[in-house]
């Protein structure tokens, strides 16, 4: 009990005071505070840098080197190449591109299903 009162009292510096955080906390508040603080690092998925998670938010939505997923025709791309490798026109071409392939696709299993039908109605 003597020891656990003296932690309980201790005030420590957070792990990353050396990346800005000013935070004095209990020694039973330190584990918690650390996992969430906001001058922790963590990796650009982008350009790989190493960013504070307190900017992390601001710096990925507007990193170059992010890439990005077309809701509509599904192409990945970088944000940087948006201008010129995911145009409005690339973009609907694709799309058109994906719509012709469903329809083969269905054209083929509606085939198989008439040819399925034709052989049932011979029974």
């Amino acid at each position: 009990p003597f020891i656990a009162t003296l932690l309980a009292q201790l005030q420590l510096s957070c792990y990353y005071q050396s990346k800005g955080c000013r935070q004095i906390i209990s020694y039973e508040a330190l584990k918690k505070h650390e996992s969430e603080c906001d001058y922790q690092s963590q990796q650009c998925s982008g350009c790989r840098l190493q960013i504070l998670k307190k900017d992390f938010d601001n710096h990925t939505s507007g990193c170059a080197a992010i890439e990005l997923t077309c809701q509509e025709c599904k192409l990945v791309y970088k944000r940087v190449d948006a201008a010129t490798k995911h145009t409005d026109t690339i973009c609907l071409r694709k799309q058109l591109r994906q719509l012709r392939e469903e329809s083969k696709h269905n054209k083929q299993e509606l085939h198989k299903l008439t040819n399925l039908w034709d052989k049932m109605c011979k029974l």
